[in-house]
């Protein structure tokens, strides 16, 4: 009678046991749901606050340039702000004019070569700052069928050093009239 008594609580242990790892599967299952949905309203509502700055802008900056010009720069401008495959980058307007941004890449987040790493160092030495990128692109009203103008800012580049010019200019076929296609993005 005592084994009997034992398997039969041993079974009901056990049972209990069962369902109380179920229920806890269940709830992990329901929690990772709960987590998902929540991603996804947190991505609904950046993508939402990303539209109404766009929209905001665009209000903003209609009637300073061609139509075409101006939903062209704000694809690109929502574009940086809303991929994921961007990092590392901050664009900002140039004062109140959506055609000049100004660019800053943190260097210190990318990959870099020994050579090009020991010259951001020797840049960050002599200027005390955080090596960066600083680039400003106009575009110009004719964009996306004409090129922008990109000029690096900082650091200053000695003179021909490779596609920067002494005024910082990128000169690259890929940015001249020739060479530049409208199907490109920045």
């Amino acid at each position: 009678i005592q084994d009997k008594e034992m398997d039969s609580r041993s079974l009901r242990l056990k049972a209990a046991h069962e369902r109380a790892k179920t229920r806890y599967e269940e709830e992990m299952v329901m929690k990772e749901k709960l987590q998902q949905q929540l991603d996804e309203r947190e991505k609904e509502e950046e993508e939402k606050k990303c539209d109404e700055k766009i929209e905001k802008l665009e209000n903003k900056f209609s009637g300073k340039g061609s139509v075409t010009a101006t939903k062209r720069i704000l694809k690109e401008y929502k574009h940086f702000q809303t991929s994921t495959d961007i990092e590392n980058f901050e664009i900002k307007f140039k004062g109140d004019n959506f055609y000049q941004w100004n660019v800053v890449l943190d260097i210190l987040k990318f990959e870099l070569t020994a050579d090009l790493k020991k010259d951001f160092e020797w840049a960050k030495d002599q200027s005390g700052r955080d090596p960066t990128l600083q680039f400003e692109v106009i575009f110009s009203s004719s964009f996306p069928f004409d090129p922008p103008f990109i000029r690096v800012v900082q650091p200053i580049f000695k003179f021909h050093t490779g596609h920067v010019t002494i005024g910082g200019s990128l000169c690259m076929e890929s940015l001249t009239p020739s060479g530049w296609s409208s199907a490109r993005s920045i």
